[in-house]
């Protein structure tokens, strides 16, 4: 370890020892800009560990002080998270709840401990709570969130989808009311379906069906085919609730797009039911032969006449791809 190396890790941990905070501050500030120079001194980054600092902090410090220095510049939560979930077993549910107040909710990869101390808490403080968090956030991912579709509905639907665009935690809160069992999460699930209070046109909806999709109970299902049933105009939340109910009901959704198809509706909105359509009948063609020649004559009645030369040729490669027999008659 070079020189200032060593003598900005003696200065943080003199700093620790006095539980003199702001010079504690200072000595992190400084650490972080070693990190970013990279300039082959002590700041290769290599030559003091996030972890070894973070594990001095954590050890010697109250959590919520900890909490306070550790939860930006210049660590990553990342790594915050993968040294608390040493402790998963050990640190009290608050301490977790305080934990994912400041950093997040914990990531499944880095941190399953804390996640499924999280999935597995006390109804009566752990769904109040994550309720709670999502609230706080709602509101401002429905004024300044990232639409959907302004990044390209057929990168949501088709086989290649874009990294989701970050959603100030919503979608990780709701995959974790997802994970947790029984009627009180599942319930809260349905009453965010009702009322999509981040917009629907978010990351959040397609996280909210997904999550509802891959839950075992009925209920769950009923309430997206509920929700389909309600909203008959294309656009992209009937995409994502098709996308959902594919993921059950392939041979169903898409007899459902092919007939949305028939509709008239922007060009972005058909160019992502096609990409859809695309992932969605390998699955509906295994269903077997009454299904392949009831999408057959499906395909074969519908007028794509009007449509722009690329998206026909789009369909047409789609479909016959998937439904060789359409090949065979055209």
């Amino acid at each position: 370890m070079s020189t200032e190396g060593e003598l900005l890790l003696d200065r943080i941990g003199d700093a620790v020892a006095h539980h003199d905070l702001a010079a504690l501050r200072d000595h992190l500030r400084l650490l972080g800009e070693m990190w970013e120079r990279g300039d082959g001194t002590a700041a290769s980054g290599q030559e003091i560990p996030p972890l070894d600092v973070l594990r001095l902090l954590r050890d010697t410090l109250p959590f919520r002080e900890f909490l306070a220095l550790t939860g930006g510049h210049p660590f990553r939560s990342a790594d915050v998270y993968r040294l608390l979930d040493e402790l998963a077993l050990e640190l009290p549910l608050e301490d977790i709840i305080e934990a994912a107040e400041a950093l997040g909710i914990p990531p499944q990869n880095g941190a399953p401990g804390l996640r499924l101390r999280l999935a597995s808490g006390p109804e009566t403080r752990v769904i109040p709570w994550v309720e709670g968090f999502i609230w706080q956030r709602a509101a401002g991912e429905a004024d300044r969130g990232q639409s959907l579709r302004a990044r390209g509905l057929s990168g949501v639907a088709g086989t290649g989808q874009r990294e989701s665009p970050a959603d100030d935690g919503l979608s990780d809160a709701i995959r974790l009311v997802g994970e947790r069992p029984g009627a009180a999460s599942l319930s809260l699930l349905m009453r965010y379906l009702v009322l999509l209070p981040w917009g629907e046109d978010r990351q959040a909806t397609v996280t909210l069906l997904t999550v509802l999709a891959q839950r075992p109970e009925a209920q769950a299902r009923q309430a997206v085919r509920r929700a389909l049933s309600n909203r008959t105009t294309p656009g992209p939340f009937r995409l994502f609730l098709l996308q959902a109910l594919s993921q059950w009901s392939p041979a169903t959704a898409a007899c459902m797009i092919l007939e949305d198809l028939a509709r008239e509706m922007p060009e972005e909105d058909r160019v992502a039911m096609v990409e859809l359509l695309d992932r969605v009948l390998p699955p509906a063609v295994d269903k077997g032969p009454r299904v392949v020649q009831d999408l057959c004559s499906r395909v074969a009645g519908l007028d794509t006449g009007a449509w722009p030369h690329e998206h026909r040729d789009r369909f047409r490669s789609v479909t016959w791809r998937h439904l060789p027999e359409l090949a065979g008659e055209g």
